[in-house]
């Protein structure tokens, strides 16, 4: 009997030893395929797939925005008809659209010219459009994954950044845009990744691309300021010892070359120019008059937004992701002492110091250029505390795959809505069908691009008080009502206008949300 006990004992006791092995075995083997470079590359190539999924997912499915018609304006002029007006915009209305049918000065160039010659390659549409902000959002993200990879030193901290960026809401919706931020902070980001990249094998180089990439973001977006300023830190602040006389006539070539090629423009009509830009650029920097109306109307504003609503519930979530991230890495010494995590953490601070106080207009659009970077810090964080805080694993993982899971639902939403086709395109159809080659439409200026004649439309806001003109049709959509009720007690003069003109010269003849068409009585 005792034999036999001992027997048991030693069964059970190599039982649980060869389960504990098991148990080893298949953590190693875990670990080896996270450690892999099949699984880094599969990770890498998954982000992308997404990134291309819900970019072109939401080109193809959300209605355009009036700038998107705008800025299509003199790119499509250029390709077709070989000037460079903004041919859409009814030039009385205000001081920034003097003179814009014969010369674009009221924006910076380079995202146009892009487009003009995207057009000629590939024809004018809306998705053609769009696709020149996916292919920038692609630049967008290799230049994210250089530079976090060369600041951390950590491949794994620059790919959990990457796969968040890939599917980050703000992120996909300028992906999705025709507008010019995603090439703008593209190039920004490009212009951190090369100085980092060549800083210690060339510097003279290091400083002559990252100028380069910044003088290119500054002629197509003002927001190039932010490349320029946060380039301008990382040299003091990695290179402060190596600058020397020299160096400044290196960095100043850029900036001639591309003042200069600009400046063949701009001769053209120097008055024009410094009206259109100037009338666009008025009541930006009201922030510096008011810090402390600036910081609270920041964080509102381009963050929460009011209301309670999807969208704003959306914004208030990641938000919060992105603040516990900064105030995680905040209060962990060893991020703190890190020269690379340091310079991020300082880089953002810039950059959010920039959009409160220079930047007056809080366009949620904008965060395309201050997200990547919330982004990368909050992963700074989660791998320190996966390293090193193992009872916290299992609050930030599932944390982060949520944050991901939100992301990939507004986007999702945002397709599944599908404005495009059930609002934007039956608009456009109903106004083909009522329309021949000398009808004349007012409306804003996304509906260009579904029309049967791209010149038959005319963005008037205030419905023809300035130009006099009486159009054939009237489209008035949710952003028109917003910029009739906005003059209601500004210029009452401009809202009874528009009422009356509505009321005793025109009647509806088509109703489907956001959408209104009146046609002359």
């Amino acid at each position: 009997m005792q034999i036999r006990f001992i027997d048991e004992v030693d069964t059970k006791e190599t039982a649980e030893a060869s389960n504990s092995s098991a148990r080893l075995n298949a953590r190693t083997w875990f670990k080896d395929k996270i450690n892999s470079r099949a699984f880094y590359f599969t990770i890498l190539a998954s982000a992308v797939v997404l990134y291309l999924a819900l970019g072109v997912g939401r080109s193809l499915t959300d209605s355009p925005g009036c700038d998107e018609g705008w800025f299509a304006s003199p790119a499509f002029n250029l390709a077709t008809r070989g000037h460079f007006g903004t041919t859409v915009l009814e030039e009385s209305n205000m001081r920034m659209t003097t003179g814009l049918h014969q010369y674009t000065y009221w924006v910076m160039p380079l995202n146009l010219l892009a487009q003009a010659a995207w057009y000629e390659a590939f024809g004018f549409s809306l998705i053609s459009m769009r696709t020149v902000s996916i292919l920038w959002g692609l630049v967008a993200l290799a230049a994210l994954f250089v530079m976090l990879k060369t600041l951390s030193g950590d491949k794994k901290v620059a790919l959990l950044a990457f796969l968040i960026v890939a599917v980050d809401f703000a992120f996909i919706r300028s992906a999705s845009s025709g507008r010019m931020d995603m090439m703008s902070a593209a190039l920004n980001f490009a212009a951190f990744a090369a100085y980092l990249r060549l800083r210690e094998r060339n510097f003279t180089m290091a400083l002559l691309v990252g100028q380069s990439f910044v003088v290119a973001s500054g002629l197509t977006h003002p927001n190039g300021l932010l490349g320029f300023a946060g380039l301008l830190f990382l040299i003091l602040y990695f290179d402060r010892r190596n600058l020397k006389l020299r160096h400044l006539f290196i960095t100043a070539v850029p900036f001639i070359v591309g003042g200069a090629a600009y400046g063949l423009y701009v001769i053209n009509d120097p008055r024009l120019f410094l009206t259109q830009l100037s009338g666009n650029s008025s009541g930006r920097l009201w922030g510096l008059a008011s810090p402390w109306s600036a910081l609270k109307f920041e964080i509102a504003e381009r963050y929460i937004g009011s209301g309670a609503s999807g969208a704003n519930l959306l914004k208030l979530s990641l938000l919060l992701a992105y603040v516990a991230g900064i105030a995680g890495a905040l209060s962990t010494r060893e991020i703190r002492r890190h020269r690379g995590y340091r310079a991020l953490l300082i880089l953002a601070a810039i950059y959010f110091a920039y959009f409160t106080f220079f930047e007056g207009t809080k366009l949620y659009l904008y965060l395309i250029h201050i997200a990547p970077l919330y982004a990368a810090i909050l992963a700074a964080w989660v791998r320190w505390v996966w390293a090193n805080a193992r009872a916290m694993r299992w609050i930030t993982a599932p944390a982060v795959c949520g944050l991901i899971l939100i992301h990939l639902a507004g986007s999702a939403y945002v397709m599944r809505r599908d404005s495009y086709h059930k609002s934007y395109l039956p608009a456009v159809a109903f106004l083909n069908q009522r329309s021949d080659p000398q009808t004349t439409i007012t409306g804003t200026a996304e509906l260009s691009f579904g029309l049967t004649r791209y010149d038959s439309l005319s963005d008037d806001k205030y419905l023809g008080y300035y130009s006099g003109r009486r159009p054939d049709l009237i489209v008035v959509d949710s952003r028109y009502e917003e910029e009739h009720e906005a003059v209601r007690v500004r210029q009452p003069e401009i809202y009874r206008h528009i009422n009356e003109r509505l009321a005793r010269e025109y009647r509806q003849v088509y109703d489907h949300a956001p959408y209104r068409i009146y046609a002359r009585r």
